[in-house]
């Protein structure tokens, strides 16, 4: 049980520093985890097939993985702030965190 208060505790301090800033070390290195992960995954044929079929029948037309590399690549701070402004609000993420520390 302690183990989940400090795992808690940790992860809440890290989402309060980056609702403030994103240093540009830090978004460098997670634009380039994010592009490894896209490549790396598109190497199984299976996963490809998955890849095609959910992009046709969410857009009806498939773009390719360096469409997908090149957006990665331009990511900025302000709009990585802003999305976690937005999903940190959501009433559902304060449910999480009520009940991580409901039970500590």
């Amino acid at each position: 049980m302690r183990q989940l208060k400090d795992l808690a505790e940790v992860v809440v301090r890290e989402l309060v520093s980056t609702q403030h800033s994103i240093s540009d070390e830090e978004l460098a290195r997670a634009r380039t985890q994010l592009q490894s992960m896209l490549l790396m995954n598109l190497e199984s044929r299976p996963i490809v097939f998955e890849d095609v079929g959910r992009q046709v029948l969410a857009n009806s037309h498939r773009h390719t993985p360096q469409y997908y590399y090149e957006l990665i690549g331009e990511l900025l701070a302000v709009g990585m702030l802003a999305l976690f402004t937005m999903r940190c609000c959501a009433s559902a993420a304060f449910a999480v965190i009520v009940r991580l520390s409901a039970t500590s």
